[in-house]
């Protein structure tokens, strides 16, 4: 399972299924839905009018399927689904379960087709009222919900992901962390010695410390789940990696992962940041202060952050590779 979060156009996505929403009439969801109804060449209203005139209300998920509606091949979707999503009056008439029974109900149409890819356009805060963070949370929260039970990849599109749900005092001070990192690290680069070769002893100390290794990143991941009592699909989920990646890990004692996905395992257990030098290390990798990426995850870390969605979100503030599995 997994769930990333990306900006893209949704009509140039592959994917198996493309989850949509519209409101109760079948004919705005804003412009995602007019995307789609542009590049598909057909009329998602009348259609499910057509097809499911007894099933409609808000919450329900209707599957338009790509061969029988004869749509468009400029809609990169095997096929669509189109949730009808309900509007936001205050928070006091079930709008919050509604909302996330769209992504539910969604999910669950999409996977009854066998979809693996599903793409899911974030429904729209401005249309239907919500606030822009509370949507991307309910989002979030179905979708990862759903994802515990079935092995999936879900793309969670935003369109402009940095309108969504980012506290702009958080990243004023993440980025007056960075600034004073780096110019830490550039006066200890300053100040360092010149490094020396290694004297024969040394050399020879090497060679025995390399016959007698440590651990592995796959037997020091291993072990920590065990001492921490999670299950392996407590920390994948967590990490926001897939149960295909995690069982290469568990079978293949000298796999070695990327650095985003040893990263988001080490905060997927909660490491410090000793913790975290620790396990990287045992991936060839350390977090380094000369390193944006780096320097954003201990941030996090140093603050007791550690939940891969908002680190993410930074990251991407900041035009960095994302935690997890690509």
């Amino acid at each position: 399972m997994s769930l990333k979060l990306l900006n893209a156009d949704i009509t140039r996505f592959p994917c198996d299924a493309l989850i949509i929403s519209s409101d109760s009439s079948l004919m705005n969801g804003g412009a995602a839905y007019g995307a789609c109804y542009s590049a598909a060449r057909m009329n998602f209203g009348e259609y499910i009018s057509n097809h499911f005139q007894d099933e409609i209300s808000v919450g329900n998920a209707y599957l338009i399927e790509k061969e029988i509606a004869n749509f468009s091949d400029d809609l990169k979707a095997k096929n669509v689904i189109v949730t009808t999503a309900p509007q936001w009056v205050g928070g006091e008439s079930n709008e919050i379960e509604q909302l996330a029974s769209c992504y539910v109900n969604s999910l669950e149409k999409a996977h009854k087709t066998g979809a693996k890819k599903i793409a899911v356009s974030i429904i729209n805060s401005r249309i239907f009222g919500f606030p822009s963070n509370l949507s991307e949370l309910i989002a979030k929260r179905a979708i990862l919900r759903y994802l515990e039970n079935y092995d999936l990849d879900v793309y969670l599109i935003l369109h402009n992901w940095k309108s969504y749900g980012v506290n702009r005092d958080k990243i004023e001070k993440l980025r007056q962390y960075i600034e004073k990192t780096k110019a830490e690290e550039m006066c200890f680069a300053a100040e360092a010695p010149k490094r020396k070769e290694l004297s024969a002893s040394k050399r020879a100390s090497l060679e025995e410390r390399l016959k007698n290794k440590d651990e592995s990143f796959s037997e020091m991941l291993l072990r920590l789940i065990d001492e921490r009592g999670m299950k392996d699909s407590d920390c994948y989920n967590k990490a926001n990696v897939s149960r295909k990646v995690f069982s290469k890990i568990r079978c293949n004692r000298n796999y070695h992962p990327k650095k985003e996905t040893a990263l988001a395992f080490a905060l997927a257990l909660e490491l410090d940041i000793e913790g975290t030098q620790q396990l990287l290390r045992t991936a060839g990798y350390s977090l380094s202060h000369s390193n944006i990426a780096d320097i954003i995850v201990e941030y996090h870390i140093l603050n007791g952050i550690f939940k891969v969605s908002d680190i993410n979100e930074m990251l991407y503030e900041y035009d960095q590779k994302l935690l997890g599995t690509n």
